[in-house]
């Protein structure tokens, strides 16, 4: 019988046969167009637009594994949630908006609900930022028990009057490679709308962008994951845009 390809392997030779793959010196910086990708957060934003009405300072945690650490960006600046909080000082200038920083490389979502009580809800945000999903993808653990952890993770956070946008995993060729990506996906799409929480469709953007052209090298980093400073300055920008609608 003869041996069963690696999905992964295969993704990354087809990526370099259409040219999705370039060389890191043709991989130049695109351009972030946010209006060409239908971005709609959805969910019930309603307490965070009162506060932001009432206080002077809006508190903003956001939460993952290593795409919310930074893991690929250049300078710890770079990661998205810092250039999330520039952007958003240039949009709201009259007031003080703060983003912490508690993404943890490796995490899975049941990890980081371990952790939400010292790293989430003792700073009281305005906002949580949630992104889950990509290493439980990585680690082939299916689907079935997903949507449990989720709503567990959830239901903390309403007790506490938090509001949450989940954000859902990269489109990158290791995520691609595990058959169960898609259902993960609109399983993370699925709990949003039944919970009425904000969902920020990276998966979907990143898509968009390979679609207009933008080759794996531009968005990623060489191993074909990670995001690189453009990708997550492009997320950051995209949420500012949406946030302040």
């Amino acid at each position: 019988m003869p041996k069963r390809l690696n999905p992964l392997l295969l993704l990354i030779a087809i990526a370099l046969w259409t040219g999705t793959v370039c060389s890191p010196a043709l991989a130049r910086e695109p351009q972030c167009r946010l209006d060409t990708y239908g971005l709609h957060l959805g969910g019930d934003l309603s307490a965070l637009r009162v506060r932001l009405a009432a206080k002077d300072v809006l508190k903003i945690v956001a939460i993952g594994s290593s795409s919310t650490a930074g893991a690929g960006a250049s300078a710890p600046e770079r990661s998205y949630p810092a250039q999330l909080a520039r952007h958003l000082a240039q949009r709201w200038p009259q007031r003080a908006v703060q983003v912490s920083n508690r993404g943890v490389n490796g995490e899975e979502a049941a990890d980081m609900i371990r952790r939400f009580e010292r790293d989430l809800l003792m700073a009281a945000p305005d906002l949580v930022i949630w992104q889950v999903g990509t290493n439980y993808l990585m680690r082939n653990q299916g689907v079935g028990g997903y949507a449990q952890t989720l709503h567990d993770g959830l239901d903390r956070l309403r007790q506490a009057g938090i509001n949450v946008i989940l954000m859902d995993p990269q489109y990158a060729p290791r995520v691609l490679a595990d058959p169960d990506h898609q259902a993960i996906v609109d399983l993370i799409a699925d709990i949003a709308r039944e919970r009425g929480v904000a969902l920020f469709p990276r998966f979907k953007l990143m898509q968009g962008w390979g679609a207009n052209g933008v080759s794996w090298l531009q968005m990623l980093t060489p191993d074909l994951l990670h995001l690189n400073d453009w990708s997550y300055g492009c997320i950051a920008e995209a949420l500012a845009l949406e946030l302040t609608k």
